[in-house]
């Protein structure tokens, strides 16, 4: 009789031969009992000594005899054991092969699956081990499907009956551009399990076992918390690692304006377990900057050269839209789709801004808007407007880049909202107090809303702009903030300006804004808050001579010039995306706006166009896009008689180049108490499901045991044998006849 017998953890796989054991272990009490030693007979005069050392002898035997006994019925009970070939199966074992299975599939689809070293990606191979799993004979009765990355990843894991839908949706499963997050991913898949009423469980992971992905597995509370459930990996990676990458491309400059010099810092990475030699070249609006071709050494994996920095630089003469791509020539790798970055960004004609004054102008010197009128008219790419308080139209707030305020002394409610939509949308909004402002009116209006414009609230003008003498240096300022990074070595250039007068401010507690540059006794100079997608910096001194010098120093000019470039805003960080980002889309007025968008074309060159509408609200009119899962640029425009255009770009995550796996032995070692199986390839992981559902063969270690026992019995046995040498004594008398 031949099948499986279960008690508790141990399996019994002819566990029809446990009867002839339970027959068997009498053979030897059965022997002892037929096989008894008595003691010899000697006859002499007196047996009154000789009786007292034979019952002792006789006791020591009868001991001697039960050891050997027992020592023989676990020789030949073990002998058995090993015979019916006892398997061990742990407490996360499943009941069998052909038990009734709940299993969780989590599929790495994520950028390094993408990688190849032949004709097949790893992606493929997960693919196809996930469709053979879901078809083989022990296919689970319930299975829930979970992948990492793109479109496939969005749908809400849950178990499920219908295995062809769950093939269907591994056949329209493609690659995506993120980086794994496992420990979200298994958590998801242990979390859908347990819901299962299956007495067997467990979860599959698909995946080249990325170490950047792999790494935390260890602190996934779904896997420690439920030792129960057994976890086992298919290692789909080849063992190769060669692969270059363009891992990232920052936009640097003052601000993206036709004429400047843009510096376009690329990042390039060598995973491989060598050196590699890489030609860097810049294409611009689709054509080759040539002149600028970079060759740099990687060196191997690991070490300091294995990832540098490449510099290019390049001035755009056009203003508008303007997209390129930094590119890895000749990379000849494992992973084709990170050998090249693309990058997109706006280019202004001219920053329009338009400068509000108090009672002045910005005709006298004296005036409170003269100053920055004269900054602003030296840089070309600056085009500067001068309106009075009176003179503003709010409706065109919104065709400027930035708004300049200068000693407006107060605040109407319908301005005050269209500055507030205005650096909701976008804008830059710089206020310059003076002699004539009204700080509870600044506070009422601009700062008193759950979205206050003002960085701080303002408290009296402090100080003797008349006989100055009590001046206040520029003591520092924030030398890694845009504004002021890389305009001077030292803080000492800016220690030239002196205030004689300037507003006290208490920065608000619930949503305070950030000082940028401080008098001496660390008093604000000037001080910035983000709002919505805009910003408003504040200097609490005069954009005239009355309360301060700052005008006429060296400093005044250049950072203007940066606070208004910098109203079009960082490119690398407004056109730059990773997969499923939401990306905003801001448009100017206050009245919903159609928007359409147009994908990157896929591999067969066809695109889609999706449209969304805009919101308008307190932090400005803007749309906010989702279907960010292909790779490339995607340009925008809004529907209707004004037209508004954009685009930006989503990329992949440059940590997803970095092809080096964790090793079985590190993700073993990383969950000490739970059951995990690694395989290199499916037959692995089908002996993996096998030894899972049978249990690990013991019958080796019976077999030891007999051994050791047998040679036991036989030093035993030898040491104690009872003489056979009979002991001679007279000859008995004849019977009477």
């Amino acid at each position: 009789m031949i099948g499986q017998l279960t008690i508790g953890p141990l399996s019994f796989t002819l566990w029809g031969l446990l009867p002839i054991l339970a027959v068997s272990v009498f053979i030897p009490v059965v022997l002892h009992l037929l096989s008894s030693v008595r003691a010899p007979q000697v006859y002499f005069s007196t047996l009154r000594f000789l009786r007292l050392s034979m019952e002792k002898t006789a006791r020591r035997r009868r001991v001697q005899h039960w050891l050997l006994l027992l020592l023989r019925t676990a020789l030949i009970a073990l002998l058995l054991l090993a015979v019916t070939q006892p398997l061990h199966k742990p407490r996360h074992g499943l009941a069998g092969d052909k038990a009734r299975l709940a299993a969780a599939i989590v599929v790495d689809n994520s950028l390094s699956m993408a990688a190849s070293s032949g004709p097949r990606r790893r992606f493929d191979i997960a693919r196809n081990v996930a469709k053979d799993l879901i078809r083989s004979s022990s296919k689970p009765q319930e299975l829930a499907l979970i992948f990492t990355n793109g479109q496939a990843a969005q749908t809400e894991p849950k178990l499920s009956h219908d295995l062809p839908a769950a093939l269907r949706r591994i056949d329209t499963a493609e690659v995506g551009l993120g980086t794994a997050s496992m420990v979200s991913a298994v958590q998801a898949a242990v979390d859908v399990i347990k819901q299962s009423s299956l007495p067997n469980r467990v979860v599959y992971v698909l995946s080249d076992m990325q170490a950047g992905t792999f790494q935390n597995l260890g602190t996934c509370k779904g896997l420690t918390d439920n030792p129960d459930i057994p976890l086992m990996v298919l290692d789909c990676g080849p063992g190769e690692t060669a692969n270059l990458a363009v891992t990232d491309v920052r936009i640097k400059g003052h601000g993206p304006v036709a004429g400047a010099t843009m510096l376009f810092e690329a990042t390039v990475s060598n995973s491989a377990p060598d050196s590699r030699r890489a030609k860097v070249g810049l294409e611009i609006d689709g054509h080759r900057q040539d002149h600028v071709t970079q060759t740099v050494m990687l060196t191997a994996h690991g070490t300091s050269g294995s990832e540098q920095k490449v510099v290019f630089e390049y001035v755009f003469r056009q203003a508008g839209f303007h997209h390129g791509r930094v590119v890895i020539d000749g990379a000849n790798d494992m992973l084709p789709e990170d050998d090249a970055r693309e990058f997109a960004l706006r280019i202004a004609e001219r920053i329009r801004v338009l400068v509000i004054t108090g009672p002045g102008g910005a005709n006298d010197p004296t005036g409170p808007g003269y100053y920055v009128m004269a900054a602003l008219k030296v840089p070309s790419a600056v085009s500067p407007v001068v309106n009075l308080l009176g003179e503003v139209n709010v409706q065109e707030i919104p065709q400027n880049d930035v708004v300049v305020c200068c000693d407006v002394p107060a605040f109407d409610a319908n301005l005050a909202d269209a500055l507030r939509r205005f650096v909701g949308g976008g804008g830059t909004l710089v206020v310059f107090p003076g002699p004539n402002t009204d700080t509870a009116n600044y506070n009422t209006q601009l700062g008193e809303s759950d979205q206050p414009l003002l960085p701080a609230v303002l408290g009296e003008p402090t100080g003797d702009p008349v006989s100055r003498r009590e001046a206040s240096k520029l003591l520092r300022v924030d030398m890694d903030h845009p504004v002021f990074r890389e305009l001077y070595d030292t803080q000492e250039k800016y220690q030239s300006v002196l205030v004689y007068c300037h507003l006290t401010t208490a920065l608000h507690r619930r949503r305070p804004g950030t000082p940028i540059a401080w008098l001496e006794r660390d008093r604000p100079l000037l001080l910035e808050r983000r709002v919505g997608h805009g910003r408003c910096l504040l200097f609490t001194t005069s954009a005239n001579t009355i309360w301060t010098n700052l005008p006429t120093r060296p400093v005044f000019l250049p950072v203007l010039v940066r606070v208004c470039l910098g109203s079009i805003g960082d490119a690398d960080e407004r056109r730059w995306h990773r997969e499923g980002s939401h990306v905003t889309l801001a448009v100017r007025g206050d009245q919903p706006a159609d928007i359409d968008v147009i994908l990157p074309a896929d591999a067969a060159g066809r695109s889609a166009t999706v449209r969304v509408r805009s919101t308008p609200g307190d932090a400005g009119n803007a749309a906010v896009f989702t279907t960010t899962f292909t790779p490339g640029i995607y340009t925008w425009q809004t529907v209707g008689d004004v037209k508004e255009s954009g685009l930006f770009v989503v990329a992949a995550d440059g940590a997803e180049s970095d092809l080096y796996p964790l090793t079985a032995e590190a993700l073993i070692e990383s969950l000490p108490d739970q059951p995990v199986y690694v395989a290199g390839n499916l037959d692995e992981l089908r002996e993996a499901i096998y030894k899972a559902a049978r249990g690990n063969p013991i019958w080796d270690y019976f077999l030891i045991l007999v051994l050791i026992l047998a040679t036991v019995e036989a030093l035993f046995a030898n040491r104690y044998r009872p003489a056979e040498t009979r002991v001679a004594g007279p000859a008995q008398p004849a019977a009477a006849a």
